[in-house]
């Protein structure tokens, strides 16, 4: 892979809380256009991973470099700076602010997000608390997409949502990655993530035990509780 063309180069990257490490010794590359799942257990790391590539978080022991620059800063100068977007499983809207009202704060076209999800269009002057999980998402998602990031970390997406809501919001995020958007998903629903992602890496142990295609993953996976059960 063309380090040059990478908008994701974290190297030797080891993190944690408090000096203590959760994974060590990681390397993650996620070029433009592509879309790259971390798959683990719960409490594998991979919400620890994410939040450290983001700036919420500050590593152990690594570096993260974002479009061929080296970051060290906060998650709003990786936003303002280095074209960074995270969706968090929370989804950090503001539940008191209509959806306008939210996309106003910000700085998010409307017209870019309707065109996006057009269902949020008749929901426009609604509250955000009101919405269901899966408008609530795809608010999260249209705010990102319509800042036009270059890297958009996505923790747990489908957490929660139907099968519907999840089918819209993988459909935009594809359609995103061939715009050029590279993506770091963290999920929990394997089939959706090797569905969309083209190939993942997979935290275990303190450690990223495989690296690999989506339909090399299906099948070392296939038949265990990698994911879906409890690191220990």
């Amino acid at each position: 892979m063309n380090a040059l063309a990478l908008a994701l180069d974290a190297k030797d990257l080891t993190v944690g809380y408090n000096q203590v490490p959760v994974i060590s010794n990681m390397n993650i590359q996620i070029a433009a256009g592509e879309i790259v799942a971390l798959l683990g257990r719960n409490g594998a790391g991979k919400t620890t991973t994410v939040n450290t590539i983001a700036g919420l978080l500050a590593p152990i022991d690594g570096t993260v470099t974002l479009a061929d620059k080296v970051v060290s800063g906060s998650l709003n100068r990786r936003v303002t700076k280095h074209g960074l977007a995270l969706i968090t499983e929370e989804r950090a809207i503001i539940r008191g602010l209509t959806l306008l009202e939210n996309l106003k704060v910000a700085k998010a076209s409307p017209a870019r997000v309707f065109e996006v999800f057009p269902e949020l269009h008749e929901c426009r002057n609604r509250k955000a608390g009101l919405l269901s999980g899966g408008q609530q998402q795809m608010l999260a998602m249209g705010r990102c997409l319509a800042t036009d990031p270059k890297l958009l970390l996505v923790d747990e997406l489908s957490f929660g949502l139907s099968p519907r809501s999840i089918e819209r919001l993988g459909t935009a995020l594809v359609r995103a990655a061939s715009a050029g958007l590279a993506v770091l998903m963290v999920e929990q629903q394997l089939p959706f993530a090797l569905s969309i992602a083209s190939r993942g890496y997979v935290a275990s142990g303190g450690r990223l035990q495989a690296a690999a295609s989506s339909d090399e993953l299906g099948r070392l996976m296939r038949g265990t509780d990698l994911v879906n059960a409890p690191d220990a």
